[in-house]
């Protein structure tokens, strides 16, 4: 079993942390931690949210839910998802 929230790489450069709810459109930002249980960790890996993995923040609405571009994807993300995923600002 893979323990998403302690594994080690994350981008060079990273500052303090905060949930992605957070990050405001147009932000380059790291992800840092995934929070929630194993199924939640599962379906952000499956989707290409890996720790360590830079993410821009393309369109944020005011409930939360947000569309990202990871590894020139966009995904859109519910609110809730987008609360466990605990990102860093790039240097």
């Amino acid at each position: 079993m893979q323990d998403f929230q302690n594994q080690g790489s994350v981008v060079a450069g990273c500052r303090e942390s905060f949930p992605l709810a957070l990050v405001s459109a147009g932000e380059d930002v790291c992800i840092f931690r995934i929070g929630g249980g194993k199924t939640v960790q599962d379906t952000c890996a499956q989707q290409g949210l890996l720790l360590g993995h830079a993410i821009k923040l393309m369109q944020k609405n005011a409930g939360g839910a947000c569309v990202v571009e990871v590894m020139g994807s966009r995904i859109m993300l519910g609110a809730d998802i987008s609360r466990r995923i605990v990102v860093q600002r790039l240097a």
